[in-house]
């Protein structure tokens, strides 16, 4: 997933980068519905179709 600053995905309006490595990036962004900040993690290109790296960002997700 490619994101950049002031693109919106939904409600979330990109704020700028956190991070970035190996698996991907996190952006901090704005929930335009609830005025709160939030962290996204944008999945590298190469990982999205990889069924051990899907279960490994799902159990993360539910923490």
């Amino acid at each position: 997933m490619s994101l950049r600053r002031g693109s919106q995905l939904r409600q979330y309006v990109i704020e700028d980068l956190i991070a970035q490595g190996g698996m991907g990036s996190v952006w901090r962004a704005r929930d335009t519905r609830q005025n709160q900040p939030v962290a996204i993690k944008a999945v590298a290109n190469d990982l999205i179709a990889d069924p051990e790296f899907k279960i490994r960002i799902q159990d993360e997700a539910r923490r």
